[in-house]
This record gives C-alpha cells, sequence and structure tokens, in this order.
C-alpha cells in the first residue's frame, strides 16, 4: 500500500470552486450594499428637503398678501424655495455628481366653526364640508401642506416621500414664546 501525501486533483478543484463561488457571492452582496447606501442617502436627502420646505412655509412674515405671507400659502405658492426641479450636488470619491428631486406641495385651508350652534367652536371643516363658513373669512384658521418630494433611484424606480404638517395664522415673531420669552422653558433660571 502506497501513503500518499497531498491532494488529488479532483480535490483540489471541488476547493477552487468552493472559493470561486464563495467569492463571487461576497462581491455581488458588496456590490448590492453600495448601491442601497446610495439610495438610502437620496432618500435622507428627499426628507431633508420635504423638512425645509415646510419649515419654510411655517416661517412666514406677514398674513397679508405681500411676500413671505400666510395669504399666500397655497398649492406651490409660498415660501423662498420654489416649487419644481432641484438638483443636489452629491459627491462620490471626490467626484461631484448631481442629482435631480421634484419639490411639491398640496395645501388644504381648514376653519374652527361651532357645528352645534352653542357658542363654542367644536370642529374643523374644509371647503365642500358641511358647515363650511359663507362668508368665508380673509384668513383659514390653518393650513395643512402635504410636501412631496420625487426622484429616481439608482435602480431607476421613481420614488416618491410625503410629510403633512400644519401653519397656523400667527407669526413665529408674534407666539407665546418669543413675547414672553423671559417666562418659557427656554429662559435661564
Amino acid at each position: 500500500m502506497f501513503n500518499q501525501k497531498g491532494f488529488s486533483l479532483v480535490e483540489v478543484l471541488v476547493a477552487s470552486l468552493v472559493i470561486v463561488i464563495g467569492v463571487t457571492g461576497y462581491v455581488t452582496l458588496q456590490s448590492q450594499y453600495v448601491v442601497a447606501n446610495s439610495n438610502l442617502s437620496l432618500r435622507s436627502i428627499a426628507v431633508r428637503l420635504a423638512a425645509d420646505k415646510l419649515s419654510d412655509l411655517q416661517f412666514f412674515e406677514q398674513l397679508d398678501g405681500s411676500s413671505f405671507s400666510y395669504a399666500i400659502i397655497g398649492d406651490n405658492t409660498g415660501g423662498s424655495i420654489p416649487f419644481g426641479d432641484r438638483d443636489i450636488i452629491l459627491s462620490a470619491n471626490n467626484v461631484a455628481q448631481t442629482h435631480s428631486f421634484t419639490i411639491s406641495w398640496q395645501v388644504s385651508e381648514y376653519f374652527y366653526i361651532d357645528s352645534d350652534f352653542d357658542g363654542l367652536c367644536d370642529m374643523w371643516v374644509k371647503s365642500g364640508d358641511l358647515g363650511y363658513p359663507d362668508p368665508e373669512p380673509q384668513y383659514s384658521d390653518m393650513k395643512s401642506i402635504n410636501v412631496t418630494i420625487e426622484w429616481t433611484d439608482l435602480g431607476g424606480s421613481q420614488k416618491i416621500f410625503l410629510l403633512s404638517g400644519v401653519v397656523i395664522p400667527i407669526a413665529m415673531g408674534n407666539s407665546f414664546q418669543a413675547l414672553y420669552r423671559a417666562s418659557s422653558s427656554t429662559s435661564v433660571p
């Protein structure tokens, strides 16, 4: 009987096949991770753009129809951030790339009414609802805003992010916190 040392050709081929399959799976996994991470970064940018636009609409300066006023906040109007496409510069490995996002928003005006005629307001209504005020007051009591950000991810799929919020007709400079700052929670003891 011969004592053989080493591996046979079949054993070497099977080991090589196992290593090649493992390396291929690892490379595929890494490339999917890079794409997923890039798509997550695009979503993070969309969230930031939506939050910026909602904040932009909430920080109006006046009630009347002048620029930056509560009265002109409407579908795709109002604020300093414009409606439409916005190219964001992304940097990858010191190479500047841009990605396009589309910003839009819809506004619904709400009024707080007395639905049971007891002298106390108790219900929110919008245009078309039963109890909608006639004639309509100059300013609505609240504006519900839906900010929509659309973009195309790296796989070519259309993505949409929606952020909802409200704006009320009290300028931030006239809010309780601004007027009574000394008694607010941000004052120093």
